[in-house]
Order: structure tokens, then sequence, then C-alpha cells
């Protein structure tokens, strides 16, 4: 682990500079040819263009007109300027290369020009700038034994320092730092300059020099260096293993410099000093604010995943690893990570992936940090997986491998874990040495006895309990005709309980159970052979045999914590099984225990949920009071008092219900009870018919579920779309707009967004806002959620109606038909692109739209509209427009519409038009 940050010296800016003279010289030309002046000289007027183009610092087309003046006017005097400026031009056009042979070649043509110095100083400025270090010391040294007193010394030093620092000779660096200081002890680089001969210190193995010289510039906040500075203080910290100090000052450059680009990197580093410290979770805090920076976001994450681990915190750490992107980190930590990921696979017990984890690790880093540790562990994983032959095949590789790593002994363990797992009676003598050796072949019935206890109890440590039962099989066998045998391992039969129940054979490890206790009632072991009876009987729905074991148990051992812990169990198991009544039984006689037991008020709680299970809910709301009363700052006193307000409103009551829910709210604010308490508050509120109440509710609610945790907060649209329909239902427009507001302002992405824009649309319909409700209707029907579309293109073909405007109406009514053929609005789109096409004087196209129409007139959900009879008269006015008479008499329109009846688009009415077909 090291401290990271890449330290380069800056770049000062010069660039650009021109000598006053060439300027003085040749701008009062360009400006009288901005002013209309002709000169005699066409090339003059092309040179004097060129230096008014680059004093505009448009530079690509001040470089194009240069050269051209060169290569046209190659004899003219202003030639020598011309190769001077394009070279300064190309040095703002970054182009450095083609600028450095422009300058070299004016060097070299005009030996004794007065802009000589500036050339030469600008030749080694694009060396500097293109890296090529060799060149850059070399030309500046020239620049400066020419030109000593030239302003441009000034950073000519600190670029030749730096040039030196980078080429590995920090005491000539350190010179020519001393050096730029002499020449400008107040200049702009001062602080670079002291910041630099810190640095060639450093490279000189003085650190308490340098750390002097930090410590100057990190005193000046004003310093530009003065970040820079203190970074160092604390890196230079960190490597002497003052870690404590290192912390210190990484934290500090935060604290002082809080805008400074180095804070990323001072975070990063001040959670590797923390981490060195063991302080993990100050490591960790100071890892995750390091990830907000892109660039480090991986490598922070990695040791954010560490200091997690560190702490066992092994889900956590797992998460955050694998959301690491391992393809913008560096090999080692690319390394790490995947090596780090399968670790806590391996230990959440996921064993697949960590075995592959591992072996991706091995494989893609074999001479990397972790390789015979990788390679160790994906035989381990593949073992747990149950893959043994991969297992074996990777541990018979690893000596050759690694044959000298110190982890020979643990490949030893796990060949011999692996050899076990085959079942094999082989590998088991094998894999668990003399254990096996000695149970089938010692002929001491005592020495057979111990190996097989031996056994056993690595088995169980293997987590293979079944086993455990075909190890002591014989032993038991032996240990009912032995009597004396039989008092010395007596722990075998305990064993083989156990090792059934955790296999989950139920039956077999209350049948062991009960025989030792018939066998040996005033054994120590007497108790565990009670309670492995009462769990197994438990999970086999035994109740009655559950509370006799557990009356015994209590009267024998009416303090220990294992028989409480075990009647706890058993109220669970029967809770879990959804045996209510014997859940309540047995969450009882916990309760008897008395309140010092430390399963009191969950089992407290257990009891009132037991009778809102039974539907017993005033008697479940009572125990939940008593829950609360008792315990009102137990982890599960406000899961109570929420549940007490359920209960009571399941009860019926829901008036104490509202009030319950409210307090609850109130009193474990900053919970997700208190969410759910003000939610569940404002739907009973709601239905009392307490519209008001229950909006005060939802925002309690609304309050409560922003104060959770991020992934709480998934619930947040829907618990605000429920709120604003809550005031939607009840008319309360103008508030529930005001909630759709807040949707759209904190769950912009919701599914439920756009619905809530849609009610917010119409909204602004309502108000005669129309350019606004277009506006957002046309957004809405290009979303991709379905009823959203259809219901916005129906309010554009309204809103076009409205207005007139016909070829909005035939646009969004296609739309609408088209997207949606089997849509509620098809026909009424129908209808109204009929209209608009009749109002563009296409009744062509008017006849094919509304025809089909008429064939809906036996549909009662298109024949029951407003809107239906005026289809008849607009496929009346379309057939008039065809003077397709006949087809008006012919349709039978008198009949269905009444003379003067309907208003037709353009204001006439219906018998106008059939009056004049005669």
């Amino acid at each position: 682990m090291k401290c990271r940050q890449r330290f380069r010296f800056r770049r000062w800016a010069s660039v650009g500079m021109l000598c006053a003279a060439l300027l003085a010289n040749d701008w009062s030309t360009f400006v009288g040819a901005c002013f209309g002046q002709r000169t005699v000289d066409p090339a003059v007027d092309a040179y004097n263009l060129a230096v008014g183009l680059y004093k505009q610092q448009r530079w690509a087309l001040a470089a194009e007109t240069f050269r051209k003046f060169v290569k046209e006017h190659p004899g003219h005097v202003k030639v020598a300027a011309a190769k001077l400026y394009l070279g300064l031009t190309l040095i703002n056009l970054r182009e450095y290369r083609e600028a450095r042979e422009v300058l070299r070649q004016y060097v070299a043509d005009y030996p004794s020009s007065r802009e000589l110095p500036h050339a030469m100083y600008r030749v080694a400025e694009c060396s500097y700038f293109l890296d090529d270090l060799k060149a850059a010391e070399r030309e500046l040294r020239a620049f400066l034994k020419k030109s000593p007193k030239d302003p441009l010394a000034e950073y000519a030093y600190p670029y030749l320092a730096d040039t030196q620092l980078r080429l590995g000779k920090p005491a000539e660096a350190l010179a020519s730092f001393r050096r730029g200081l002499e020449v400008a002890p107040k200049g702009k680089l001062a602080d670079d300059c002291r910041f630099g001969m810190a640095r060639a210190l450093e490279a000189l193995g003085r650190p308490a020099d340098a750390r002097k010289v930090y410590r100057q510039i990190a005193s000046d906040r004003s310093s530009g260096r003065a970040a820079e500075a203190l970074f160092r203080l604390a890196t230079l910290a960190f490597d002497a293993g003052e870690l404590a100090d290192a912390a210190r000052e990484f934290d500090r450059l935060e604290e002082f410099f809080p805008t400074s680009a180095l804070v990323p990197s001072a975070r990063l580093n001040a959670g590797y000093a923390y981490y060195r410290l063991k302080d993990y979770a100050t490591a960790a805090a100071r890892f995750q604010k390091a990830r907000q920076s892109p660039n480090q976001a991986v490598v922070a994450g990695y040791w954010l995943a560490l200091s997690l681990k560190s702490q066992k915190k092994y889900d956590e750490a797992l998460a955050v690893l694998t959301s690491l992107d391992v393809g913008r980190a560096t090999p080692d930590v690319a390394e790490g990570i995947t090596f780090q990921t399968a670790d806590c696979q391996l230990r959440r017990g996921h064993y697949l992936d960590a075995a592959k984890g591992f072996q991706r690790a091995a494989e893609k880093w074999p001479k990397g940090e972790f390789a015979d540790d990788s390679f160790l562990f994906a035989a381990e994983a593949w073992l747990l997986a149950g893959d043994v032959q991969k297992a074996q095949a990777i541990l018979e590789a690893f000596p050759k491998r690694f044959p000298n790593s110190p982890l020979r002994l643990y490949q030893r363990l796990l060949q011999g874990r692996c050899l076990a797992a085959t079942g094999q009676v082989e590998a088991q003598q094998k894999a668990l040495d003399l254990f096996r050796t000695v149970a089938s072949q010692s002929r001491i019935p005592r020495t057979r006895a111990l190996a097989r206890m031996h056994w056993a109890r690595a088995l169980l440590k293997l987590q293979r309990p079944q086993e455990v039962a075909d190890v002591l099989g014989p032993l038991l066998q032996e240990l009912r005709k032995d009597d004396r045998l039989g008092a010395d391992f007596q722990e075998a039969w305990i064993l083989q309980a156990d090792a059934y129940l955790a296999a989950s054979q139920f039956a077999e490890a209350a049948r062991t159970a009960a025989e030792f206790i018939e066998r040996s009632p005033a054994s120590p072991h007497w108790r565990q052979a009670q309670i492995v009876h009462a769990l197994a009987s438990a999970h086999l729905r035994r109740y009655d045999e559950v509370r006799k074991d557990l009356d015994q148990l209590i009267a024998r051992f009416p303090t220990a914590a294992a028989v409480w812990q075990t009647a706890f169990q058993a109220a669970e198991l029967a809770y879990d099984q959804k045996d209510w009544r014997w859940a309540e039984v047995f969450f009882a006689k916990v309760i008897e225990g008395g309140e010092k037991l430390p399963e009191y008020p969950a089992a407290l709680s257990g009891l009132a949920w037991s009778l809102y299970g039974q539907e017993k809910y005033a008697e479940a709301a009572k125990r939940f009071a008593e829950m609360l009363k008792r315990f009102p700052k137990h982890e599960l006193a406000a899961e109570a008092a929420y549940m007490q307000g359920i209960a009571l409103r399941a009860s019926g009551d829901l008036k104490a219900a509202a009030q319950t829910l409210q307090r609850a709210a109130q009193a474990y604010s900053g919970r997700w009870e208190a969410y759910e308490a003000a939610r569940e508050a404002a739907r009973t509120l709601k239905q009392l018919g307490r519209i008001q109440d229950a909006d005060g509710a939802y925002q309690k609610a609304h309050a409560e579920l922003l104060k959770q945790p991020e992934d709480k907060r998934r619930r947040l649209d829907a618990l605000l779309d429920e709120w604003a329909l809550l005031n939607y239902e009840a008319q309360r427009f103008q508030r529930a707009d005001e909630i759709f507001r807040l949707l759209l302002e904190e769950v912009p992405q919701s599914p439920l967004a756009d619905a809530a824009r849609y009610s917010l649309a119409e909204s602004d319909l309502l108000a005669g806002r129309l350019n606004a409700a277009k506006k957002a209707f046309e957004e809405l029907a290009a979303k991709t959620n379905s009823d959203v579309r259809q219901d916005s293109l129906y309010r554009l073909v309204q809103i076009a109606a409205e207005e007139k405007n016909w070829k909005n109406v035939t646009k969004y009514a296609s739309l609408l038909q088209r997207q949606f053929p089997k849509g509620r609005y098809y026909w009424e789109a129908a209808f109204q692109l009929g209209q608009a096409q009749l109002q563009q004087k296409r009744p062509d196209e008017a006849v094919r739209t509304l025809e089909p129409l008429l064939d809906q007139r036996n549909n009662h959900k298109v024949r029951d509209t407003l809107w239906y009879p005026h289809a008849w008269v607009l496929l009346a006015e379309a057939y008039f427009q065809q003077k397709q008479y006949q087809k008006v008499a012919g349709r039978g329109f008198h009949q269905r519409l009444p003379r003067l009846a309907l208003p037709l688009p353009d204001g006439r009415r219906a018998g106008t038009s059939l009056q004049a077909t005669g």
C-alpha cells in the first residue's frame, strides 16, 4: 500500500508572448489596413493581415496566412518576422513539434536577430512540452547562457530544474530551482521553485530538509502550491511510518483546501493511513468519500471493501467489490478485487462463485501477490461447493507450482478435507489421519470409541452431519452392550442427535434423544438431549411433546439460558409453520419466565403477532400496547406501536387506529416503522372521510420516507402517487397538482412520473393554459408508457379541434388510430379525423374515415357518446361535397337526424344540407 498521487511540475504559461518591439513595428500598419489604407506593396498587406489575425488569436488562420506569405514572398524583408510569428502561432495551436522545427530554423537563419533569445526560449519550451527532456535541458541551458538576464529567465530556470529532476539529476535541479528564486524571489513562480526544491531534496534523500520547505509553503494558504505541499508533508509522514500524523495531515488538506484537486487523493491516502492504524471504520468513511472522484473510484472502492471486510461486514464488502469496474483498475488492484470478491463469497457461503473467482485470479495473475492464496482457496471453495475432483486436481498441482509457498501445511489440511469429502473408505483414512484407521483396526473398545468420537467431531466441523451418524452408529451399538464404556462416552448420543437435527432428520433426532433420556436420566447431558428432542418434535409438529419437554426443562433448569432459548425457538418454529395457537402457547411460556429474560420482549411481541394471526385483533392490540408500554426503547417497540394501530383497524376501531398510528409515526420518527405508521394512518383517515387529516398524515409519511436510506426510498413514487390521488379523488385538484409536482421533482425517473405529468397537463388544460398543456401532452405522446401516450394523443386531438387546427387534428388522430387500433379513443379519433378532412376539403378521405363509424351504431360504447350523432352530420356533408346526393338520401339521414338538430363544423345545421339535396 502506498500513498497515491502522481506529481509533475506545472508547465508555466508564457506561450504567445511577442517581443514588444515586434508588435510596435507591425501593429500600426495593420490598423491602417483595417481602416482602408492601402500600401504600395501587396506583400506588406498580406503580412499585416497575418499579424492582425495573430493579434485576434485566430491561430489556425494566422498560421495558414504566415505560411502563405513566407512561401509567396521568400525574399521579403518581413519573412524573418513572419517565421517567428509562425512558430509562436503553432505554439498557441499546441503543435509543438512543428513549432520547434520552424523556430530552430529561425535561430539557425537569423543568428543576429534581436528576437534570437525569444526564439531560443521557445525552442526549449517546445522540447519541454514534447517531453524531449534531453533536448529541453540542452536548449534551456543554451538560452540561459546567452541571455541570463532575459525576463524569460524567470520561466526558464524552473523549466530547466523540473527537466533535470525528471532526468534523475536532483542535485542539479536543486541548484536550478535556487537560481530561479534568486532571479525572481517574488516572482509568479517563487512558490513553484520552492516546491521543486523540496521535491529535489526528497530525491536526494533529505526528507527532513524537504519537510521544512513544504511546511513553509503550506503555512501560506494563499499559495498556489500550499495544498500540494501539505499533501507531500502527509506523504512523507506516511512513508516514515508516522501514520497518525499522516492521517491528520491528509484530513487537514480537505479542511484547509476543500476545492483543491488533491482532495480526492488526500481522502484516499487518509484512508490508507487509518487502515494501517486498524481504524477500519474511519478508513471506510474516507474511502467512501474518495470514491466520489471518477479517477479513483475503483481503487477507493477496493480499499473501502477491505475496510468493511476487516470489520467482518462481508455482505457490504461484497456489494462494493461487485460494483467495481475491474477493467479500469491497475493490474495489482484488479487482482486484489478479484481475490477479495472471491474471499467474501467464500465467507458468505457462495462457494461456486468463490471457486470460480479464485481460479480466475490464479490464472490471470500467476505471479501476483495472491497467486498461491488464490490457488489454495479455489480448491477449498470447490470442495465446499461439492466438486471434490476439481479441488483435488488443484491441490495436486500446488507443490509443483509453488514449491516454496508457506501455505504447504494448509494445502495438506485441504487435501485431508478433500479426501474426506469423497466418502470413500481409503480417502477417509488419509483425510482424517488416524481416526478412521484406529476406529477400524483397534481391538480396545475405549480406544476405538475415542477414535470415533474424534472422527465425529471432525465431521461435524466439516458440516457433514449425516456422516457423523454413520461413524457413531457402531459406537452406539457398543455403548448399548457395555455399560462401563457407555458411562465415559455418553456424549456420543448427543453428537449423533445433534447431527440428525443439523441434517434435518428430525424423526431420527427425536428417537436418538428419547433413547438417551430413557437410558441416562441422571446424565449431565440430559438437558441437551431434552433440548434436541424438543426442537426435533417442534419441527415434526408434535407440539404436545414439545410442551412436556419444556415443562420438564423449566422445572429442572429454571435459570438456564439454553432452556428459555429453546422455548423461544419452539415458539418461532410454530409461528413459522403458521400454527398460531401453539405459537401463542410457547410465547406465553417464555413470558412466564419473567422480564429479565433476554427473549422476553421478543416473546411479548411474538404473542401479539400470534393473536393477530388468529384474527384476535382486539387482544393483539392490547398485547402490542403492553409490549410498547414495558419496553418503549426496545428495537421491537416501533414495530409494536405500528402493529397496535393495524390490529385496532382490523378490529374495526378506525378512530383509535388512526390516533395510534399517528402517535407511532411521531414517537419513532426516523424509523422505517414511523413511515409505515404514517402511511397507514393516512389510509385509515381516508376511510374515515377525514381528507384534510389524511393529507397531513401522507405529508408525515413522505417526510419519514425521506429520512430512510436510499435503498428503502424505492417506494417514494408510489407514496406520492397515492397521496396525490387522495386529493384528486376528493376534487382537491390544486393540492393534488402540488404533490404530482413533488413526485416529478423527487423521483423524475419513476414509472409513475408520466402519469403525474399527464395530470398536471390536464390541470393546465382545464385552466385554459392551452400552450403549456399542449407542450406537455406532446412530450408525453412520445413516451413509452402506452396509457399515458394514448391519453396524451387524445388530448392533443381535442386541443387541435378546439383551436380548429385541422392539420394537427389529422396528425394526432392518425397517430392515435395507428398506435392504438384497439384503444378506447379509436372511434372518436376517427370522428375527429373525418371532421378535419372535411374541413380541409378532402371529402373522399372523410368518407373513407367516417363510413366505418356507421357500422358502430349497435356498439353502445360508441352510439351513446355525445359526438356520435355528429358523425352522421359530417358524413352527410362529405357526401354533399362529393355531390353524391343519392347517398345522402339513401343512408336515411332524415330519419336519424332531425332538421336543424345538430350544428355542423362550419356553423350550418344538418337540415340545411339535407334540404339542399332535395
